[in-house]
């Protein structure tokens, strides 16, 4: 069974191919050329639709980036202006710490004063109460 498939085969393949200094017969038709003029309007329009398509990726490729430039101006812009917000808040800061430490001088001074006062005071304090009682 084997031995006729192969027989077969080899019949065929016979048939389709010529031997050595023929020529191989034309069996072009009418049929064949409308064929071949519908297969290659196939393929112009494969290739239209395949540049279509690369267009459109062109396109689509284009607005992406337009579109991370315009985040990436977006994003600076913010970023620049939390930059400027922090360093504002830092000078603040700073500003802060300077008035902090006049406020703790003068709190120290007042404490002085205030201590110096009862030390002053403490005399005249002990003759009023001794008048109380």
């Amino acid at each position: 069974m084997d031995k006729e498939k192969r027989d077969k085969w080899g019949r065929s393949f016979q048939k389709d191919t010529p031997s050595w200094g023929e020529e191989r017969p034309c069996s072009c038709s009418d049929e064949e050329e409308e064929m071949d003029e519908e297969e290659k309007t196939f393929s112009f329009f494969r290739w239209a639709k395949w540049l279509k398509s690369l267009l459109l990726a062109r396109k689509f490729l284009v607005l992406l980036i337009a579109l991370l430039a315009v985040l990436n101006i977006v994003f600076y812009c913010v970023l620049e202006d939390v930059e400027f917000e922090r360093t504002l808040l830092e000078e603040d800061y700073e500003i802060l710490l300077k008035h902090d430490e006049k406020i703790e001088k003068a709190y120290r001074k007042l404490v002085k004063e205030h201590k110096e006062y009862k030390e002053k005071m403490a005399p005249y304090e002990k003759q009023l109460e001794g008048q109380r009682n």
